[in-house]
């Protein structure tokens, strides 16, 4: 009994201990866990292909755009031309004309190819090609096989096959005569490439498993210069820069199903996969300003007369003259439309917010035209020239390559050329030099020129350079940047 009474005077304690006060209701209190802070940032890594002349190797500056700097540099062939970096077979490839130190002869052609997530910095792999070839356009969709444009004896062109296992020329592909081979592209399954002839108004499909040509090229508009792929694979939209349009080709039927107007001259095309669009940029007439079409390529927007919707939305913003060339964001938010300008005209990039389709009032200035100012007195302006644009991967930078045709390295005074009325005035110097510039995209401004590097290891290093202490030799040519690949 006793026992009784002490187990229920335990059981009432407990239900006391439970019961919640004055009528508030219980509430368990829960300890968050903190996660540690900070994420390490993103490597957003573009390639630039620069190149100083044919007696000079040239040179892959790896640059880091989250942290603007340099991270690696990978030497390359002689005098490179076109350069190719795959997201599929993750492989930077640059198809070299050749070139070389010896006097009275030149090397031969080559293509670099190297594996673009690891950079050595003994060089790329060097590609042999035959004496009697150039190179030109390279492009590779796969982990087995690099295509180059070769132009032999008379100018036959073919199309060279790179065997990636081992780095050799395995075959030559010819597709006719009087071919002029000026684009490719692949389908992401690595099984079909698709080749742009200039000279047929036509497009050639290559079976990559056996390299043999399909029958019955495909008729495209007059002289086609350049064509993208959809993500999926099912659409190629060719440009033909001599009838002013655009060709869609099915490549599960390899016909083509539609044709779009663009402006004048069109001269560089790319696709958004986030927004499903492809943005031509023309150049339009001599003296002109271009412009910008936009076509609508998303496959589900159907149209009952076509059976596909390609609309197209052409803007004249006054880009300026002689746009070259133009990247848009993955996010697809902006198109930054690069122009080379003229003597009146600024170099500059010009930023399409794509949600209104409309120009941003301010663009950003690459470099100044000559001018006159108000008392007449003539100004050499900064003569920059930007002549190819990429962006990051997290949408975060722009990348720009920039070419100083004024630079010469002077063996007094840091300078380059002189800048300003030179007759009326104190002279004013500069060494911009070639550079590569970062753009962050929040504030459409410049963050940091990056330069290209010295052709020869035996010249002052770029820090002593910026710094303007000491002399550059003579000797010393700095490169000129001619590719920026994502």
């Amino acid at each position: 009994m006793k026992l009784m009474s002490i187990c229920a005077l335990v059981a009432l304690l407990i239900v006391v201990l439970l019961m919640p006060s004055c009528g508030e209701t219980f509430r368990p209190i829960t300890t968050p866990i903190i996660l540690p802070s900070g994420v390490p940032n993103t490597i957003n890594t573009v390639v630039v292909v620069s190149s100083a002349n044919t007696v000079n190797p040239g040179i892959a500056q790896h640059i880091n755009l989250s942290g603007d700097s340099v991270t690696s540099e990978v030497l390359l062939g002689y005098n490179p031309v076109s350069a190719y970096s795959s997201a599929i077979s993750s492989r930077t490839t640059v198809a070299n004309a050749g070139g070389g130190p010896a006097v009275g002869s030149i090397a031969a052609s080559t293509v670099s190819e190297y594996f673009t997530p690891i950079p050595s910095f003994n060089g790329a792999a060097t590609i042999s090609l035959p004496g009697n070839t150039t190179a030109g356009t390279t492009y590779t969709n796969s982990t087995s096989f690099v295509y180059t444009v070769l132009t032999g004896v008379g100018g036959k062109k073919t199309i060279g096959v790179i065997n990636s296992s081992n780095d050799f020329l395995s075959t030559q592909i010819d597709l006719g005569a009087n071919s002029n081979p000026t684009a490719m592209v692949g389908t992401p399954d690595g099984l079909h490439l698709y080749i742009a002839d200039a000279n047929s108004n036509s497009v050639t499909v290559i079976d990559q498993v056996d390299q043999s040509k399909l029958p019955n090229p495909i008729s495209v508009g007059t002289n086609p210069q350049g064509m993208v792929i959809t993500a999926d694979g099912n659409y190629i939209y060719v440009m033909n820069s001599g009838s002013n349009n655009v060709t869609v080709i099915n490549t599960i039927t390899n016909l083509p199903v539609a044709s779009s107007a663009v402006g004048t001259n069109p001269v560089r095309m790319i696709y958004d996969p986030k927004l499903l669009r492809v943005y031509v940029l023309n150049k339009g007439n001599s003296g002109g300003s271009g412009s910008l079409s936009i076509i609508n390529a998303d496959p589900t927007d159907t149209n009952a007369s076509t059976g596909f919707n390609h609309k197209v939305v052409s803007i004249d913003p006054t880009l300026g003259v002689n746009p070259v060339d133009l990247a848009v964001l993955p996010n697809g938010s902006f198109v930054y439309i690069l122009t080379q300008g003229d003597t009146t005209h600024d170099s500059k990039v010009d930023v399409l917010n794509t949600l209104n389709n409309t120009i941003l009032a301010n663009h950003i200035t690459i470099g100044t035209a000559d001018f006159t100012d108000s008392l007449g007195h003539a100004n050499k302006g900064t003569h920059l020239v930007p002549v190819s644009i990429s962006v990051s991967d997290d949408s975060s930078r722009v990348a720009i390559a920039v070419q100083d045709p004024d630079y010469s390295p002077s063996s007094g005074a840091m300078n380059a050329a002189l800048v300003g009325d030179q007759t009326l005035t104190t002279k004013l110097y500069r060494a911009d030099g070639s550079s590569t510039w970062t753009i962050n995209t929040s504030t459409n401004q410049p963050n940091v020129k990056i330069p290209t590097p010295f052709a020869s290891s035996s010249c002052i290093s770029n820090a002593v350079v910026s710094s303007g202490s000491g002399a550059l030799p003579t000797t010393c040519t700095l490169m000129k940047p001619l590719f920026v690949l994502k």
